[in-house]
């Protein structure tokens, strides 16, 4: 459950005080020894953290989730809500539970058609249908690619319906381990896509990868912001600037996880949708979200309706 309010503030303030000493310090309550106020009990070494990468033995991951059905739902998510991930090292495959689920992908469903190396699978489904699970590494063009968390696609017909999922998986930002930063910026890049209706007229589907994002995180007030120039890309034909949209998410003290719902926009309107984020890595190094979202333009030049079934945004600091 994610909590908001003077207990989230209260409790990233807090943690400030002493985000600066990377060697810790762990602070308990008033006692005899020291009236009125805190007293250190004892010195703590920072927490380790291994990349995704070198990751060894048996592995299992929680995960945030936007989920995508037919005819046009999309549904986003708490972080640690959506499906379960686990590898077994002695069979070398991955099981998906949760929402109804329960896959495995094995040696024998590597997905041939992708390239050598990449931990993409495919097996039979329900019918004729094919079964999905791809575990991908998101990067920044410039920056370099994440090292601690990964991007999970999920598409299947188990439950008798298509769905596809897109989750975030990692090695998750302790909540004790703070940026030494009360602000903390994010490089950031935009992935998936969009389609867009014209009023009237045709509905068109649009790459969103140009898309601009800023993204920082504010410990003090406890929140994400995230600002997207939304920039869709045709079949065909030149670039087109959708407009820019900017979210808010509160921080869950507890988790680390953020959740939010709040945007603004100077050129869309009537905006619907969620995303949810976690951090990953030494003092939140790496960050992702999911989201899912729905606008119309401002302009009536022409007049048109945006929908983002499923997005993700990933940022390296």
């Amino acid at each position: 459950m994610i909590r908001f309010g003077v207990a989230l503030a209260g409790a990233l303030l807090l943690s400030a005080c002493w985000a600066d000493d990377r060697e810790g310090t762990v602070l308990v309550r008033p006692s005899a020894d020291a009236p009125g106020g805190l007293r250190l009990a004892a010195t703590v070494s920072a927490p380790t953290y291994t990349k995704f990468a070198d990751q060894t033995g048996d592995q299992s991951f929680t995960s945030g989730c936007v989920r995508v059905a037919p005819p046009n739902s999309s549904t986003v998510g708490f972080p640690d809500t959506g499906l379960a991930f686990g590898y077994t090292a002695s069979t070398q495959s991955w099981g998906v539970t949760g929402d109804g689920l329960s896959l495995s992908f094995g040696p024998a469903d590597i997905d041939t058609s992708a390239p050598a190396g990449y931990p993409f699978y495919a097996k039979p489904g329900i019918g004729s249908f094919i079964d999905r699970l791809r575990i991908q590494t998101a990067g920044i063009v410039g920056i370099g690619p994440l090292e601690y968390a990964r991007v999970v696609s999920v598409i299947t017909n188990a439950t008798g319906s298509s769905r596809t999922y897109t989750c975030l998986i990692g090695a998750p930002t302790l909540v004790t381990d703070l940026p030494t930063t009360p602000t903390v910026t994010y490089n950031a890049a935009y992935g998936g896509g969009a389609t867009r209706t014209i009023l009237g007229g045709a509905t068109s589907t649009l790459s969103l990868g140009k898309s601009g994002v800023t993204l920082g995180a504010d410990l003090l007030t406890g929140q994400v912001t995230a600002t997207i120039h939304l920039i869709g890309t045709p079949a065909s034909g030149p670039d087109i600037d959708l407009g820019t949209v900017t979210g808010t998410a509160n921080i869950d003290p507890a988790t680390g996880g953020y959740y939010g719902w709040t945007w603004s926009s100077p050129t869309l309107s009537g905006i619907t949708g969620q995303f949810s984020g976690r951090f990953y890595g030494p003092q939140g190094k790496e960050t992702e979200f999911v989201l899912a979202l729905e606008a119309t333009s401002a302009s009536t030049s022409p007049a048109y309706t945006l929908r983002i079934a499923s997005g993700s945004v990933v940022g390296i600091r």
